[in-house]
């Protein structure tokens, strides 16, 4: 078949389109024939694009309403700030005003301080001076209440013991220590023990008229020492044949010496009056 004209050509494709085909392959080239394909990926990336760039508006949108809501947020924190600022400034002034008078004040206590540690010693040496003033005064009343009660006790001898003795008598110290030594010597530490009795009395005893002896420690107040004193210096007497009783007299003792003293065989008079732990007299 033989074409003259492109009308010819035209009606014979028009007559077998199937030639169609086979003419664009071998007219066009291979980058035309993969044209339609790229086309539809361009429309497809295109869309693609396309709906990317709504996000991007719709995100756009969204920033420049929380851009809006921060700026106005900002605005108010500022106003804020500013009004803060205000008040820090003015008690940034009352500050310093305060620590002018901080300062004022630390320099008055200061000045107290000072004056405080130099009367506190001046007090302290006053209270040692009275302490020593109150000291030697109690060690005199005490000694004067000693002598007193001394006193008491050997000029009330007689009525005091008289209810278990006959012949009651103060015994003369220079005539006991020859009678002491007499039977046995004594050491210096006896006759030191012995010399310090506040009185000994002597008389015989009512009921069966045996001579004995009262070793007499008397005080003010009664303590435990001033029993054992007795007990220990009637020991030294009794050690050489006598037959003694120690005493503690005074005007008062403590709780529970009473029955303390009678279990050691201490006699125990108070103010003068009953004779506790007396039975042995008897």
């Amino acid at each position: 078949m033989a074409f003259h004209t492109i009308e010819d050509l035209l009606k014979a494709l028009r007559e077998h389109p199937e030639w169609l085909e086979e003419l664009r392959r071998v007219v066009l080239t291979e980058e035309l024939l993969q044209l339609p394909e790229r086309f539809e990926q361009l429309s497809a990336m295109v869309q693609q694009l396309a709906v990317s760039v709504q996000q991007l508006v719709e995100q756009g949108a969204r920033h420049e309403e929380e851009i809006r809501q921060l700026r106005k947020e900002f605005h108010e924190h500022r106003q804020e700030f500013l009004a803060h600022r205000e008040e820090f400034l003015q008690l940034r002034k009352e500050f310093h005003e305060h620590r002018e008078e901080f300062l004022q004040l630390r320099a008055e206590v200061e000045q107290l301080r000072k004056e405080f540690y130099e009367h506190r010693q001046e007090f302290y040496e006053f209270r040692q001076e009275t302490n020593s003033r109150l000291y030697r005064l109690e060690r005199d009343m005490a000694e004067l209440k000693g002598s007193d009660r001394e006193r008491y006790y050997r000029e009330r001898a007689g009525a005091i013991f008289g209810r278990y003795l006959r012949r009651v008598r103060l015994v003369d110290f220079s005539e006991l220590y020859e009678e002491l030594d007499s039977r046995e010597p004594l050491t210096q530490e006896e006759l030191l023990e012995v010399s310090l009795l506040d009185a000994v009395v002597e008389g015989r005893r009512r009921s069966d008229g045996t001579p004995v002896l009262l070793a007499i420690e008397a005080s003010w107040s009664i303590y435990p020492d001033d029993v054992q004193r007795a007990l220990a210096r009637a020991q030294i007497i009794a050690k050489r044949g006598y037959t003694v009783y120690p005493v503690v007299a005074g005007k008062y003792a403590e709780e529970g010496l009473v029955e303390s003293a009678r279990r050691l065989g201490v006699l125990v008079v108070l103010d003068g009056g009953r004779v506790h732990g007396d039975a042995a007299l008897m």
